[in-house]
Formats: structure tokens, sequence, C-alpha cells
């Protein structure tokens, strides 16, 4: 069951990675590109952390990939925006 959660939340993870990348080949300014860049990016690398987390288990590399989740939700923002 476990595993299958992990590779349901990698494999959506991927998709909206997917999904952010053709949004930046196919919008036509500035502005809607680091749209589609930051939003999708941000859930697909949540989603992809989360389901490595799940099936890595409680051990130290869970707490060293939810600190890169929790650094990318406080430093993400400031990155789209400068």
């Amino acid at each position: 069951m476990i595993e299958i959660l992990s590779h349901v939340l990698v494999a959506l993870g991927a998709g909206s990675l997917l999904v952010a990348s053709i949004g930046v080949n196919r919008l036509p300014d500035f502005f809607t590109r680091s749209h589609a860049a930051s939003k999708p990016d941000t859930l697909g690398l949540i989603l992809t952390m989360l389901g490595l987390s799940v099936r890595e288990g409680i051990d130290l590399n869970t707490v060293k990939l939810l600190l890169i989740v929790a650094l990318v939700l406080q430093l993400k923002e400031m990155q789209v925006y400068e």
C-alpha cells in the first residue's frame, strides 16, 4: 500500500512538472511563462518529495527531503518575483 501511494505521488509530481515545461514553451510572454514555471513546478517538487518520503519511511533521509520541501516553500516566491 505504501509503495502504491509513493508511486502515485511521484507520478503526479512528474505530471505537474511536465505541464509546467509545456506551459513554459507554449505561453507567449514573460509573465505568463514565469507563472507557468513557478506554480506547477512547486507542486511537482512537493509531490515528488512527499512520494519519496513515503517510500523511504521514518529515516534521516525523510527529514532531509521534508527540509528541502520546507525551504522551497519559503524561498520559491522570492525567486519568482525578483
